[in-house]
């Protein structure tokens, strides 16, 4: 068994995933190898790690947040997480009925990846070929419930680019490595919000930030 084949075995058992979930996130992995050969859509330092680092990362955050809620990435890239959080709240042949998966990503050439991903896998999302900078709530499907970001900006820039899109209720989830109090004390200087530290399940260095009720000082 080849290192790739046993770090997506350990995947599936540690959450339990639903053979179908596995088949579409197998579609997944075999168009991101297919594109990064001309389009370097991930670091390929890390393509061999697909199962144990990107997708293991990204998948923890639906035990963070409601599968059928409205979620919002931003800076998708090659859909981490957003991507696999959409493949991944779809558990069932049929649609979800609630809920919606808004990826945000400035590359057209990123941008068309996720569309062919969301058609090959028949997975429903909303691709915005746009700088987060250019969108505001109202450019958005549905208000968001839930926002995430990963490998994207340090808190005090990614902060700043969040707030024209947290509504009152939104909890953006936000992946940090081991430098994260750091983080969260600079962007303190800048903005107010409230905040939970979940251990990463992928790495004990690191955290997932839940902010709420996001805003900046006057």
């Amino acid at each position: 068994m080849s290192n790739l084949d046993s770090d997506r075995a350990r995947f599936e058992r540690q959450y339990d995933v639903p053979a179908l979930t596995m088949e579409r996130l197998d579609v997944y992995a075999d168009l991101l190898r297919h594109w990064q050969r001309a389009k370097n859509m991930v670091s390929n330092t890390t393509l061999d790690q697909f199962w144990s680092r990107h997708v293991f990362d990204s998948y923890q955050l639906l035990e963070l947040g409601r599968p059928d809620a409205n979620w919002v990435d931003l800076g998708s890239g090659a859909g981490l997480p957003g991507l696999v959080v959409a493949l991944g709240r779809t558990v069932s042949t049929e649609k979800m009925t609630s809920g919606s998966v808004t990826l945000i990503e400035a590359n057209g050439r990123k941008c068309a990846f996720l569309r062919a991903v969301s058609r090959e896998t028949k997975v429903p999302v909303t691709i915005l070929n746009n700088r987060i900078e250019s969108v505001s709530i109202p450019d958005l499907p549905h208000s968001p419930d839930i926002i995430t970001a990963r490998a994207l900006a340090p808190l005090d820039k990614l902060t700043e680019l969040m707030v024209p899109l947290m509504a009152p209720e939104t909890v953006a989830l936000v992946h940090k490595g081991q430098d994260f109090a750091s983080e969260i004390e600079k962007a303190s200087k800048y903005c107010d919000f409230d905040v939970i530290q979940h251990k990463s399940q992928l790495d004990d260095r690191s955290v997932i930030l839940a902010l709420s009720k996001l805003r900046l000082r006057s």
